[in-house]
């Protein structure tokens, strides 16, 4: 069932975050490390994100309707997009503009050190995340993995900004501890532009991967009957959902009865390559010159940068 799998790495990430804020906000409460100050509103953005992500797994499983005929998956990207900017201006301001105005001097670091535990607790939450998601990954189909990429980057970037604020509590050094509470809020902001990049490529029309393009056209002018592919175009509907159009080109010789069933055939042939691929259209044309089109399609394929 679409969208099965990736909700379990998605829904552990959301109630991870809920307690990593909580455990950051009790640190910084007794320390007042910068560092560990910028983490919590990481955590923040990475509870927000893991929340629409898992929202999007839901609604991307109800069916569509006459309102949305291709499904409602693309509010989950519009959510995750709004949340990604507000995350990013905020922390450079409240991280980076409001850090070079405070003053350090009536800040005790006395048993910083005591706290580090706590921080590695959360580091622990963000690779057992991590892990799973990986595992997820090589698993769901290749529209569902559209839904673990902002997780699993999500992960890697906490885990980078967790142990630095561990380290700066360990090492109990307020110049240190603000040069990292930099160092992470650039994290957030880089790892959140990723995530407007990604979902404006969604958001926008983006096409299936190439692999699955490849596929697509190595299999089609496999078929005997099949001359030449003319074009091939492909749209990300939703996280799960492709719809691919064919223009092939089909020996004129063959009966209608023929020509309608290697129309089935192509049809059942793309939707076994990847069930994500939800609709077909395909066109059929009269042999045009110059033969040979789909070889120039795959190298067009082939320079596609993913």
């Amino acid at each position: 069932m679409r969208g099965r799998y990736e909700k379990i790495p998605l829904l552990l990430s959301f109630l991870f975050n809920i307690t990593a804020v909580g455990i950051k906000i009790f640190i910084y409460t007794a320390t007042l490390s910068r560092a560990v100050f910028t983490e919590i509103f990481h955590s923040i953005g990475d509870m927000i994100n893991s929340f629409t992500l898992y929202q999007g797994a839901v609604i991307s499983t109800r069916p569509s309707s006459i309102r949305y005929p291709f499904g409602r998956g693309r509010f989950a990207y519009v959510a995750s997009l709004i949340s990604s900017v507000l995350l990013a201006g905020s922390v450079f301001y409240m991280i980076v503009i409001e850090g070079l105005l405070r003053s350090f001097n009536n800040i005790s670091t006395l048993l910083w050190r005591s706290y580090a535990p706590l921080m590695m607790i959360i580091i622990f939450f963000d690779l057992t995340t991590l892990l799973i998601s990986i595992r997820i990954y090589e698993r769901v189909s290749i529209g569902g993995r559209t839904l673990l990429k902002p997780l699993i980057l999500e992960d890697l970037m906490g885990i980078t900004g967790n142990m630095l604020a561990t380290i700066s509590l360990y090492i109990e050094n307020l110049m240190i501890d603000f040069i990292f509470s930099i160092i992470i809020a650039v994290i957030i902001v880089v790892s959140s532009t990723h995530v407007v990049y990604e979902n404006i490529g969604v958001l926008v029309g983006v096409s299936a991967p190439k692999e699955l393009l490849w596929k697509i056209v190595r299999h089609v002018i496999s078929i005997p009957e099949v001359m030449d592919v003319n074009d091939v175009k492909s749209l990300a509907l939703e996280p799960d959902e492709y719809i691919v159009i064919l223009q092939i080109e089909i020996n004129p010789s063959i009966s209608l009865e023929d020509v309608l069933r290697v129309k089935e055939e192509i049809t059942s042939i793309i939707r076994r390559i990847d069930p994500s691929i939800k609709y077909v259209i395909i066109d059929i044309v009269k042999p045009q010159e110059p033969p040979g089109t789909f070889e120039r399609i795959l190298r067009e394929i082939k320079e596609l940068k993913e």
